[in-house]
């Protein structure tokens, strides 16, 4: 018995993903902007192209392919809540799949925990600053290390993100 060529195999996958993507297209359609993006086609249409980089090698990543197939045709459905909240569970397993397994993260994952972390930080670099200087807290000072914490945090958690970004691991 031959075996399949890998390169055969994955020019097969990627006409599932096409013809996947295809029919999400026709069923979406006549759908609103605002409902598109609540029902986050643009995620669903991601994680079906992710879910066929890994499937050769992932076990859940196979039984999602068919978890997937099954949420492109529950899209029509999907203003009824019945319909609604399985769609979401099975959104979010996915999702949470690729972040555990795979090393996937979310989009300004680090950019947003950095911010906060540098606005904690700036905040009270300022308070110190301005305690030891004035012996007295402004309020000025504040608004100052907040802001400059902020813009440090979020360009160090961004640099942190440069190589998700390349490697194309972010959903």
């Amino acid at each position: 018995m031959a075996r399949k060529s890998p390169f055969f195999s994955h020019i097969h996958n990627f006409m599932k993903v096409a013809d996947k993507l295809q029919r999400i297209e026709e069923l979406t359609e006549n759908l609103s902007l605002p409902k598109y993006n609540s029902l986050k086609i643009n995620y669903l249409a991601r994680l079906i192209t992710d879910t066929e980089l890994h499937v050769n090698h992932c076990e859940t990543c196979k039984k999602n392919e068919v978890l997937l197939t099954n949420m492109i045709e529950e899209i029509p459905h999907l203003n009824n809540i019945e319909h609604r909240q399985p769609y979401e569970k099975s959104f979010n397993q996915i999702r949470a799949h690729f972040h555990k397994a795979h090393h996937y993260i979310p989009i300004h994952y680090y950019a947003s925990r950095y911010s906060m972390v540098g606005i904690i930080l700036g905040l009270l670099l300022a308070i110190l600053t301005s305690y030891l200087i004035t012996k007295t807290i402004h309020t000025d000072a504040l608004l100052i290390g907040s802001i400059v914490g902020l813009a440090i945090g979020y360009l160090w958690g961004s640099y942190k993100e440069i190589p998700y970004r390349k490697a194309k691991k972010i959903i």
